[in-house]
């Protein structure tokens, strides 16, 4: 829902924190340092804006009711 919009990391963060623990698991500590040194600040800094359209099926609230009231012939004024 709208209520509670996730926040998300940039792409390149949430892909470098995914395979973090395949670098730590080789090389420690220094490992995931030297990992997470390729990113950009940017990236590390960032957020992805939420969008308004549903994720699922990429309409706003508002195409979508048109969408359902036209389906059973319901006009704006009968809303």
């Amino acid at each position: 829902t709208f209520s509670d919009v996730p926040i998300r990391l940039k792409r390149p963060m949430r892909q470098k924190l995914i395979t973090l623990p395949k670098a730590m698991k080789k090389q420690g500590a220094i490992g995931a340092v030297k990992h997470m040194l390729g990113l950009k600040l940017k990236d590390v800094l960032g957020l992805e804006t939420p969008a308004i359209a549903n994720y699922t099926t990429g309409e706003v609230m508002g195409v979508s009711s048109d969408r359902l009231s036209a389906s059973f012939g319901v006009s704006r004024d009968e809303q």
